[in-house]
């Protein structure tokens, strides 16, 4: 997928460090921009389309920590990420706050499409160490790419579901 200039400047050499794992999938919602925008960038509401965060909470005005579970292994996992950029009603992209143990970046993006349609794209890069972390031993990059794809595939279903929901009942 070519990336546009927000995500590609958001990830700007993101992949080299330590051969991140990044990858962007899109799906089309029927709700419009705006209430979709306010949704999807609430990292509050990443547990009701994540299916592994426990909670998050603004620690700051641009701060938040966000509770997960990783594997059986890893049940309650704490990360602090910051807003790195945003464009109300356009894009947001968070990453992780300096001296955290396996770095993150993630872009989401949201365009108008249609008649109160939205194009909604979710980019995330991280640390493949992550997933030595979480389960004990390293999986080949290629594995752990294909999981974080078909994820990426399933949350987006599960948040246009929840948004087209919404706007069902408004």
């Amino acid at each position: 997928m070519n990336l546009s200039y927000p995500i590609s400047r958001a990830f700007a050499g993101a992949s080299q460090v330590k051969k991140n794992i990044c990858i962007t999938r899109s799906v089309f919602i029927s709700a419009p921009k705006e209430k979709v925008f306010i949704f999807f960038s609430h990292p509050e509401n990443d547990k009701m389309w994540r299916s592994e965060i426990q909670e998050s909470t603004f620690t700051g005005k641009d701060t938040f920590r966000q509770t997960s579970s990783l594997s059986r292994r890893i049940t309650h996992y704490v990360k602090e990420y910051k807003i790195d950029s945003l464009q109300e009603n356009q894009y947001i992209s968070f990453k992780t706050v300096k001296g955290t143990s396996y770095d993150e970046q993630s872009f989401r993006k949201v365009i108008s499409r249609g008649e109160g349609g939205s194009l909604v794209t979710y980019s995330i890069c991280f640390n493949p160490d992550i997933v030595k972390y979480a389960l004990g031993y390293s999986l080949p990059g290629w594995i752990v790419k294909l999981y974080t794809k078909q994820k990426a595939k399933k949350y987006l279903k599960n948040l246009r579901k929840i948004l087209e929901e919404k706007q069902k009942h408004q």
